[in-house]
């Protein structure tokens, strides 16, 4: 395969040439797919991994239809060897389809972790350049010297609520799947078959879908409940449906956290939340049945027929929980 540089280091002669050859050798002139992200290609592949077990669900936006994908392993995260055969399967099923290129977009559910902003960097005016340094240099604002950049990737939650003690918060997001994914654009390039990859937080994409889930009317404050094997993720918003703080509880071995009512009662009443509603939401086929009695619920919340929830957090996407159980 040829390695092309980028255009910035060569000089004008040798850009006409490269481009020259991309055009012949390449089918980047002709194929839109590779300028696409993922989630807006036509034919995408969910790969979802949470500690657990390891999911594989194709989805056509054209039908709005989901099948099951190829089997993923979690050897593919350390074993590179494997990826080729994996991948020539993935293209297999896009040119099957019809379609030019395919979506890998890679859902992390085993891990999530949060780190505060150094108390000097707290300001709201500066988010839009924390946002940018956190993923580029999280050193630089994170008020944890242990944070490696090589191990793990960074994002900024903002905290809009007014009078909130911090602006933000970061997640943590391990790159224990990156040699995958960077295996898969290679073979890519290789192929000249576009596959545009995405790793994407899934606890994250659960509480982006939480307006289209919560269909009652937000009158006061809210605690959102995420189970999953690995951990528990409470999000706490005000009545207005601002995010306020979020927390991770480890299972630490156990089904769910031991002390996760003590964990949301005492957290609420620090933030000054009274009352509040508690959203549980239902993850795949494992989640903890006791988890409804541990929060005194006998039966489901109320749901209207319309929705009028005011959370600021929206959604675009699938919910996280309902592709997987597609």
């Amino acid at each position: 395969m040829v390695a092309y540089q980028h255009p910035a280091g060569l000089n004008p002669l040798q850009r006409f040439r490269q481009a020259g050859a991309i055009l012949r050798g390449t089918s980047r002139a002709a194929n839109s797919g590779w300028y696409q992200s993922a989630l807006e290609l036509d034919l995408q592949l969910h790969l979802r991994v949470d500690g657990n077990r390891l999911d594989s669900f194709l989805y056509d936006a054209r039908s709005k239809q989901w099948s099951a994908g190829p089997a993923i392993q979690e050897e593919f995260a350390t074993d590179l060897t494997l990826v080729p055969a994996f991948a020539a399967e993935v293209i297999a099923c896009a040119q099957k389809t019809g379609t030019s290129a395919i979506g890998v977009v890679l859902h992390i559910a085993d891990e999530f972790a949060t780190s505060e902003l150094k108390p000097e960097l707290d300001n709201p005016g500066a988010l839009g350049e924390l946002r940018t340094t956190v993923e580029n240099d999280p050193k630089a604002v994170l008020d944890d010297s242990s944070v490696s950049a090589t191990e793990s990737a960074w994002r900024l939650i903002p905290y809009p609520a007014a009078g909130s003690e911090a602006i933000a918060t970061t997640v943590c997001i391990s790159r224990h799947w990156s040699g995958f994914l960077d295996e898969l654009r290679k073979i890519s390039e290789e192929k000249n078959f576009p596959v545009i990859t995405r790793a994407i937080s899934a606890p994250l994409t659960c509480l982006l879908a939480l307006p289209d889930l919560k269909t009652t009317e937000l009158t006061r404050p809210l605690i959102a409940v995420l189970p999953y094997p690995r951990f528990t993720l409470l999000a706490f918003f005000n009545e207005h449906g601002d995010l306020r703080l979020l927390r991770t509880l480890q299972h630490r071995g156990q089904r769910r956290p031991t002390n996760l009512r003590h964990a949301a009662s005492t957290t609420a009443a620090a933030l000054e939340l009274s009352d509040p509603e508690v959203f549980l939401f239902t993850i795949g086929e494992q989640a903890d049945p006791n988890l409804r009695p541990t929060f005194n619920w006998s039966s489901p919340p109320p749901r209207s027929t319309k929705s009028t929830g005011r959370a600021r957090l929206t959604s675009s996407r699938p919910p996280e929980s309902a592709a997987r159980n597609r």
